[in-house]
C-alpha cells in the first residue's frame, strides 16, 4: 500500500542539504582560470619581446599617427639612428622626400581600410642621409584600446641597385639592337635586290641556280631576324600600333595554313573546329603569331609528320591552338618560354634562332587584351595556344 505524499517532510530534507560547500568551489576553479589566463597573457608577451628584440629585420611599432613607438636593435643598426632619437618621432621624418605618400598609403590601408596587414617597396633615409631602400611590411594589432602596426623593414637596397643597373644595361642593348637592325636593313634590302634580278637571269638548268636558291634561303632568313629585332625595340619602346579592323578567323587561319604548307612539305597541317566567327584586331599582327607557332611546330617536331590547328570559343574568347609531337619542353622552362632571347636548353644547340619569336608573339596577343598559354611534356609534344576576346574594347 502506497503512503501519503507528505510535502513537509520533503521541504525539510531539501533544507537540509549542505550548500555552502558549492561557492567555495566555484571561487576556487573562477581562480584557477585566471591564473592560468594571467600566466599564458604573460607568456605571450615575453615572446613577442623575444620575437621584437632578437629578430635580424629592423622591427618597429607605429601608432595610428604613424609615430614611432618602440625600436628593435636591428632597425637602430640598419638605419644608423639610436633608439632615442627613432622613438616619439614620426616615421616620415626619415622617409625620403619624393617617398613620403607610400606612408600616408600604408596609413591609409591599415587604418582607414580596415586592412589586416600591408606591404611596400618605399625608400627612407639614414642617419647619414644615404639612401635605402627597404620592404616594409606592417601588420595591425590591438593593446589596450588602441590599434598599433607591427612593421617589419627589410633591406633590399642591394636588389634595387641590380635592378637599377639592369634596366640601364637593358635600355643600351636595345638602343644597339635598334641601330644595328636599322642599319642592316639598307644593304640586306640591296643584296636581296641583287639575288632576285641574278635568279631571273640564271636557267633554272644551270649548275649555280641552285647557290642563288640557297642565298635567297638565307637572305629571307635574316631578314626575318631584323624584323624581329625591330618589333622588340618597338615592343619594348611601347611603340606597337595596331591597324584595328574585322576579319573572318576560319578564312584567316585557313590562308596562313596554305602558305605555309607550301613551305613545310615534311609536316601536313591539319586545321580542326570550324567556327563562323568574325573577331576585331590587328589582322597582320595576330598572322604573325599564328605563322610563329606553326613554323616553330614544325621546327620542334623533326620526327613527326604533322601539325594540328583548332578553333574553339571559352568563356567570350576565340582560342587558337598549335599542337605539335615532337620534342617538348620540361615543366621547369614553361616560365620562362615568352621570355626574350629565352632558348631551352639543348633545343638552343641543334635548333637556329634568336629566342624571340615567343616573345612577340606574346606581347602582340597582351596588346589585343588576349592570353597566352602553353602545355608541354617532353618527348610528347607542345600545345601553345592564344585566346582573344570576342567583343575588343582596343586603344
Amino acid at each position: 500500500m502506497t503512503k501519503p505524499h507528505n510535502k513537509d517532510q520533503e521541504t525539510k530534507k531539501i533544507d537540509d542539504l549542505p550548500l555552502t560547500p558549492i561557492p567555495e568551489k566555484a571561487a576556487k576553479v573562477i581562480e584557477e582560470i585566471k591564473t592560468r589566463v594571467l600566466k599564458t597573457i604573460e607568456n605571450s608577451e615575453t615572446k613577442f619581446k623575444t620575437i621584437f628584440e632578437q629578430s635580424t629585420f629592423g622591427n618597429k611599432i607605429i601608432d595610428a599617427d604613424l609615430k614611432i613607438i618602440k625600436v628593435n636593435r636591428a632597425l637602430t643598426e640598419l638605419l644608423g639612428y639610436s633608439a632615442e632619437e627613432l622613438q616619439g618621432t614620426l616615421i616620415t621624418d626619415i622617409a625620403h622626400p619624393d617617398y613620403v605618400n607610400d606612408w600616408k598609403e600604408l596609413q591609409r590601408k591599415l587604418w582607414a581600410d580596415k586592412n589586416a596587414s600591408f606591404s611596400i617597396d618605399t625608400c627612407v633615409l639614414m642617419k647619414d642621409q644615404e639612401t635605402l631602400w627597404c620592404r616594409v611590411t606592417s601588420i595591425i594589432f590591438e593593446d589596450a584600446g588602441a590599434t598599433f602596426g607591427y612593421t617589419i623593414f627589410e633591406d633590399i637596397t642591394e636588389r634595387k641597385n641590380y635592378e637599377r643597373i639592369r634596366a640601364e644595361v637593358d635600355a643600351k642593348k636595345d638602343e644597339f639592337i635598334s641601330i644595328v637592325s636599322h642599319e642592316l636593313r639598307t644593304p640586306l634590302t640591296t643584296i636581296k635586290a641583287i639575288n632576285q634580278l641574278l635568279e631571273k637571269a640564271v636557267n633554272k638548268d644551270q649548275t649555280y641556280y641552285g647557290f642563288i636558291e640557297k642565298s635567297n634561303y638565307h637572305i629571307v632568313r635574316l631578314e626575318k631576324l631584323i624584323l624581329d629585332l625591330i618589333d622588340v625595340t618597338k615592343i619594348q619602346a611601347g611603340n606597337v600600333d595596331l591597324n584595328i579592323s574585322s576579319f573572318d578567323v576560319n578564312a584567316f587561319i585557313k590562308t596562313c595554313i596554305s602558305s605555309l604548307q607550301t613551305i613545310h612539305p615534311t609536316h601536313k597541317i591539319r586545321f580542326e573546329g570550324t567556327l563562323p566567327l568574325t573577331i576585331m584586331g590587328d589582322q597582320f599582327r595576330i598572322e604573325q603569331v599564328l605563322i610563329n607557332l606553326i613554323n616553330n611546330a614544325v621546327k620542334y617536331s623533326p620526327s613527326a609528320n604533322k601539325v594540328e590547328v583548332s578553333l574553339s570559343t571559352e568563356g567570350g574568347y576565340v582560342k587558337i591552338a598549335v599542337q605539335d609531337y615532337g620534342i617538348g619542353i620540361a615543366k621547369k622552362n614553361l616560365n620562362n618560354i615568352f621570355n626574350r632571347f629565352y632558348r631551352v636548353g639543348q633545343a638552343s644547340h641543334h635548333f637556329q634562332g634568336l629566342g624571340l619569336g615567343l616573345y612577340i608573339a606574346s606581347e602582340i596577343v597582351a596588346k589585343h587584351e588576349g592570353k597566352f598559354g602553353i602545355e608541354s611534356k617532353p618527348a610528347h609534344g607542345t600545345t601553345i595556344w592564344f585566346s582573344l576576346p570576342m567583343v575588343q574594347h582596343l586603344n
